[in-house]
């Protein structure tokens, strides 16, 4: 075989052993983001000031 055909080889290899540490990571990472930026939005009220009307 080829450098390259070794090359790609390992690097299935690599992917089929390390893809699943990859995609729980993402995937919490993902649901982190999500999670925080929820409970921001919900956790800090929004203080609308009143404006007196134009006359």
């Amino acid at each position: 075989m080829g450098k390259l055909t070794v090359d790609f080889v390992q690097l299935g290899i690599w992917l089929a052993v390390y893809s699943p540490y990859l995609l729980i990571f993402a995937g919490g990472a993902f649901w982190g983001t999500r999670y925080l930026r929820g409970r921001r939005s919900h956790s800090v009220p929004t203080i609308l000031e009143e404006t007196p009307p134009v006359e």
